[in-house]
Parts: structure tokens; sequence; C-alpha cells
């Protein structure tokens, strides 16, 4: 077999090591050092393939392997720091607000007395102020038929939840749980 046919894993393997660790660590400062890092290697592996013949650069062919293996460890890091929601400078969780708007992702699931569905955060009030937010949340609900919930669906109406009307209720428009 040829060196050539080991790519995927030689890309691969350095690419899910970096995801892993950083899986880890999520904290702003990485976000900047790993950016950095990633930037001048990729730089360096570009001079280096700009400039091949004139250097010699064959005759360092470990270096220039290190350096692309160092670069999708990296790279992989950053990816994963870049989709942590928790340091999204909008994250739900960062302060307290009186109200949350949700965002109903799927269909809720009932069990018992307990109605669970997740939800993406839209915004916050804070002061009678919108602030636009970030994040997802699991709801869980007590199902009450004595003292049932209002849901408004951003329609001039507002609905009761109730067993039957769930399915009708529950759909990708913002929705804002209030009880009575």
């Amino acid at each position: 077999m040829f060196k050539a046919e080991y790519i995927f894993a030689r890309i691969l393997l350095p690419l899910l090591i970096g995801i892993g660790v950083f899986y880890y660590f999520p904290t702003e400062n990485n976000i900047l050092i790993l950016l950095t890092a990633s930037a001048l290697i990729f730089l360096s592996i570009l001079i280096i393939n700009i400039t091949y013949k004139k250097f010699k650069a064959y005759q360092f062919k470990g270096i220039t392997g290190g350096l692309i293996f160092t670069f999708f460890f990296v790279f992989g890091g950053l990816l994963c720091l870049l989709n942590n929601e928790k340091l999204k400078s909008d994250y739900f969780a960062k302060k307290n607000y009186t109200y949350l708007k949700i965002w109903v992702n799927d269909e809720p699931e009932q069990t018992n007395d307990i109605l669970r569905f997740n939800a993406r955060v839209v915004s916050g009030y804070e002061n009678s102020k919108q602030i636009n937010l970030s994040g997802q949340l699991l709801l869980a609900l007590k199902v009450d038929s004595i003292h049932p919930m209002i849901l408004s669906t951003g329609w001039p109406a507002k609905m009761f939840m109730s067993k039957r009307l769930l399915t009708k209720i529950i759909c990708l428009k913002p929705i804002e749980i209030l009880e009575i």
C-alpha cells in the first residue's frame, strides 16, 4: 500500500485528538491562543510550500509533516471551542434574566404529568428591555388541569395548553410561557 492511502487517517486523527483534548478545557483564552497558533502554523506551511525548491524543503519532510499534524490538532481544538455555546458572549446563563423567550425545537414528550421538550433561547427580558440571547434548554413542565398554563404563540389570541391542543400550539414559532 502507498502512504497516500493513509491521508484520511493522517488528517482525521490529529483533528479528533484536538477536539477531544480541548473539549475539557473550554475557556475564552484558549480560543485566542488556538486562533493565533493555527494562523501562524498555516502561514508557515504556506511559506514552506511556496519556497519548496528554493529552501530544499524536501529534505525536511518530517518537520513539514509535524507542522501539518500540529495544524490539524490546533484546528480541531479551535473548532471545538468555537462551537461551544457556553463560551458565546450572549449565552443566557451568564446573567439572571426576569423572563426568557424560547423557540421550541422539537415535539414534546409526556410521561405521566410531566411534559418535556427542547427549546432554543431567543431573547431575555431585563427591566422591561429585550436582549438577544442564545443557548439551549430542556424544559420540564408539570401538566395541571386545575391551573392550566397560557401559551402565547405570537398570534393575537392566547391559547390554554391542554393535551389535545398541544400538537396545534407547539410549532416553530417563538412561544412565551406565562403562568396564570
